[in-house]
């Protein structure tokens, strides 16, 4: 019983973490024929809105090194740099995933692609530079926040073709802001388990055996 429950938990934990952003609506129109309003604030035309959960972005005039400042705890850590090719965008702490991390889009440009439906590209990264979610190319790209009127927050992505259409995407974020406490993660960290595919059943593999999901052992 005690090796099921791990099992289970330890997998929740990594589902709860891994959820990502969610497409919900897409509305197709011609390219640069409507104007989009949107509701209480809008991510481009105020920059101060670029950034969500208690963090001052700080940026070194000198050396350009980008940094975060949590107020809350009033920690500070130094974002990872990206690609020449690339900008930081709308930074997010404890929105983009279930969890609290801290976590920012970069948006590129390859020249080589120009004139093709991935000129541009969207990534969601973390704090660690660790890739999140690829969030897809387009001709062009543009994206940003919808604050809705009970003070949550939906994510829109603008991802226009080569036929001169856009599509305009609206997402659910898994994590509201607040600092994740529910989840409790297994006692003993080392370990960890994955699912695994074998002669037609799922299986679930840990560091030293494997297990059903009734927590039975395979040998």
């Amino acid at each position: 019983m005690k090796k099921s429950i791990f099992i289970l938990a330890a997998l929740f934990v990594a589902t709860f973490a891994n959820a990502q952003i969610t497409l919900e609506h897409t509305k197709v129109m011609p390219l640069d024929q409507y104007q989009i309003v949107f509701p209480n604030l809008d991510g481009h035309d105020r920059p101060s809105f670029n950034i969500l959960g208690d963090l001052l972005y700080i940026i070194d005039r000198t050396t350009g090194e980008e940094s975060l400042m949590d107020l809350n705890t009033y920690s500070t850590i130094i974002l990872p740099s990206i690609p020449a090719n690339g900008e930081r965008w709308y930074i997010a702490k404890g929105y983009f995933t279930a969890d609290d991390r801290i976590c920012y889009l970069v948006w590129t440009a390859d020249e080589s692609l120009k004139n093709t439906e991935n000129y541009e590209h969207l990534y969601l990264y973390d704090a660690q530079g660790t890739l999140v979610q690829d969030l897809g190319g387009g001709r062009y790209i543009n994206c940003g926040f919808i604050l809705l009127h009970d003070g949550k927050y939906k994510f829109y992505i603008g991802r226009s073709h080569m036929n001169d259409t856009t599509d305009f995407e609206i997402y659910s974020f898994p994590g509201n802001g607040e600092p994740c406490t529910d989840i409790v993660a297994p006692s003993s960290p080392k370990r960890s388990a994955r699912k695994i595919a074998r002669d037609g059943q799922v299986l679930i593999e840990t560091e030293t055996n494997t297990y059903t999901f009734q927590g039975a052992e395979v040998r």
